[in-house]
């Protein structure tokens, strides 16, 4: 039996707020003896788009914990991603998990698996022990995929039709899988947008969970797992206002307002530093300190 594992991480997407949780996955390599990390990250140049602006607080001098990575520019992508509706990220989503794998692909290494999440996640100890387990376990293999969810039915009622239309879902905080399995998740860009292999539906959580499927993945839920939260910035916790908000430097419109009433466990960028400056990094990765992190979230004021 195999005794240390190296597990490929892939950050892609948005870049807001990794200047917070880099800090969170850099410490990963000081959590187990027999398990290492390599980083890959490609990610917007910018993470202002058409309903939201941000300020800038990512040092690029600061990505040196990664093994590689890259800055994207919309226009180069040979999808016209300008043209696609606001608010609808699916091409993007492609683009991006297509690119980061590449780059993990161009580094001359082997791993035992892969692990894809977004800048924003924030992967605790218990939940990050769940998905090391189904590795050192063997339950990772060219057939299956775990996700936080793993797949469920989204069922839809179509009045025109007079029947309901049922498709499969999955979460997509992380996927953990084989590099075989992402050499063929990172496939949907071009399945999708470029070659239009994929007719299914294209709805956020369900495309994934299509396209794995009709491929011959089946995406599980693991066995053991704990938080996964999101940052959220602290406007999303409000009630929904059809009008927008604006807060500070923020200009949020009607777009973003369905992403507002988000469970308090999730934290503000503020709350996760304060945190990280209060307790240090060894606390937060003690799992018996995992339900008093997530009671400081829920209780502290959304700043």
């Amino acid at each position: 039996m195999k005794d240390n594992f190296k597990i490929a991480v892939m950050l892609n997407g948005h870049p807001k707020h990794l200047e917070t949780t880099q800090h969170l996955f850099k410490h990963w390599n000081n959590l187990y003896d027999n398990i290492e990390f390599d980083f890959f990250v490609s990610i917007w140049d910018t993470i202002d788009n058409d309903y939201e602006k941000f300020d800038t607080a990512l040092d690029y001098n600061e990505l040196d914990w990664t093994t590689k990575w890259e800055v994207l520019k919309e226009e180069d992508c040979p999808y016209d991603l300008k043209s696609h509706e606001a608010g609808h990220h699916q091409p993007h989503y492609c683009y991006t998990l297509k690119k980061v794998n590449d780059l993990r692909n161009s580094h001359d290494e082997e791993y035992d698996a892969v692990l894809q999440t977004r800048c924003d996640m924030v992967i605790l100890r218990k939940t990050l022990d769940g998905l090391v387990d189904e590795l050192t376990r063997n339950q990772i293999t060219d057939r299956n995929m775990f996700s936080k969810s793993g797949m469920k039915i989204h069922s839809v009622y179509s009045p025109e039709l007079e029947k309901w239309n049922h498709s499969f879902w999955t979460h997509d905080y992380y996927f953990l899988g084989s590099p075989k399995v992402f050499d063929i998740f990172s496939k949907m860009f071009d399945d999708m947008w470029m070659n239009k292999d994929y007719d299914g539906e294209v709805l956020m959580h369900v495309f994934p969970a299509e396209h794995l499927h009709l491929n011959g993945i089946c995406v599980m839920k693991p066995q053991n797992g704990g938080l996964s939260l999101l940052i959220r910035e602290p406007y999303r916790f409000s009630e929904y206002n059809e009008d927008g908000i604006e807060v500070g430097t923020q200009v949020i419109k009607t777009q973003a307002n369905t992403n507002q009433g988000w469970a308090l466990e999730n934290p503000t960028p503020k709350q996760l530093t304060k945190l990280i400056d209060k307790h240090g990094l060894d606390w937060i990765y003690d799992s018996k300190n995992g339900r008093m992190i997530q009671h400081y979230f829920e209780r502290m004021p959304k700043v």
